[in-house]
């Protein structure tokens, strides 16, 4: 038994996991479902306090991941990272999309892995329950309509 946990750590250390508080929590830290929430404060409003949004982040998520650049590389960083299971926790949807293209394609995307999506500020869950789905194909809907010519009413 020894034996094996020694061959478990040295995998889980050689791989970026190691954790001096265990091998027995190392392994089941690997496969946990993850929350993690996002807040780009690249303009940031008059009054608008980051250290309160962290808060709220926190009360959701297990990672925070917070940046201050508009072409927000943590934030494609993080799309990468997640996996099914995992959950993305925003503080509002303005803060982590260039528009409702940008949103729809993030969100299909984040359901197709199997990963929850949920903006705290807006309300919105989308996720792979009727409710999110329902969210999901309205915001591609929304997203449709905005391509449309209101004078002419063809697509552009």
């Amino acid at each position: 038994m020894e034996d094996r946990l020694r061959v478990m750590e040295q995998t889980y250390f050689v791989s970026g996991h190691y954790n001096k508080t265990g091998v027995i929590l190392r392994c089941a830290e690997r496969w946990k479902h993850m929350n993690y929430g996002y807040y780009n404060y690249y303009i940031t409003d008059i009054g608008e306090d980051v250290s309160a949004i962290t808060a709220e982040l926190e009360k959701y998520a297990d990672k925070i991941v917070l940046e201050s650049l508009s072409s927000a590389p943590k934030y494609y960083e993080l799309l990468d990272q997640v996996k099914e299971g995992d959950a993305v926790y925003v503080y509002d949807i303005q803060r982590s999309c260039g528009g409702l293209g940008d949103l729809v394609d993030t969100l299909k995307l984040l359901v197709n892995k199997g990963v929850k999506f949920v903006s705290i500020r807006d309300g919105i869950v989308v996720d792979d329950s009727e409710i999110g789905k329902c969210t999901l194909k309205t915001l591609i809907v929304a997203h449709t309509l905005t391509g449309v010519d209101p004078i002419h009413g063809k697509f552009r």
